[in-house]
């Protein structure tokens, strides 16, 4: 997945952890190693029917 490369980049090393239920969203959790809170990755997506994209934070 290009945006685990691009997260590693960014982040060094993280604890991953895929969420198989939003997989077209490329979802995941990651951890940086000092930390204890999980932070959600998504990718944002083009809506159909309204301009913009759906983004979550």
């Amino acid at each position: 997945m290009k945006s685990i490369n691009l997260l590693h980049k960014i982040y060094g090393n993280f604890e991953l952890v895929m969420e198989h239920w939003n997989e077209k969203y490329e979802s995941m959790l990651i951890r940086l190693p000092n930390d204890s809170i999980f932070k959600r990755y998504r990718l944002a997506k083009k809506t159909p029917k309204k301009e913009g994209y759906f983004t979550v934070f």
